[in-house]
């Protein structure tokens, strides 16, 4: 979650409802191996069922969970001597378009990855870079 997260920062976590949860808003998220904090970007149910897409904000795509693998949502973030109020409006709003502008990532990757994969050009080459746009070997100014 870095930058807004940094290393040695504390938080404190607070208990929720599925209902309370929104987009942008910072949780823990129980892992395999660990405890991981990560923004929330989508809320949505799929087949009567509800499901939140997380994504930290370092990271190009998110994944989906199920609201069990929250254990908790940040409402107040320590660094030294400063606090951030989660809670608090402009927090609030500052979560909600970080947490819309992962969304728009993520999906734009997403839609990077399948336009790649579709395409089936191959990856660019140490060769290929030697060469212009139309194909052609680029003249060495040195010779």
């Amino acid at each position: 979650m870095s930058p807004f997260i940094k290393e040695g920062d504390r938080l404190l976590l607070a208990a929720f409802s599925s209902s309370q949860i929104k987009p942008g808003d910072i949780v823990a998220i129980k892992t395999g191996p660990g405890i991981v904090i990560h923004r929330l970007i989508r809320k949505y149910r799929r087949h009567g069922r509800l499901y939140f897409q997380e994504k930290g904000d370092g990271n190009l795509r998110g994944e989906t969970i199920a609201p069990g693998d929250i254990l908790g949502k940040a409402i107040l973030i320590k660094r030294r001597e400063k606090e951030k109020h989660l809670n608090r409006p402009l927090w609030q709003i500052f979560n909600r378009i970080m947490g819309t502008y992962g969304y728009l990532l993520s999906s734009l990757y997403q839609l990077y990855q399948k336009t790649k994969q579709n395409t089936g050009h191959p990856r660019m080459t140490p060769q290929d870079s030697q060469k212009s746009r139309w194909g052609r070997r680029r003249r060495d100014n040195n010779a």
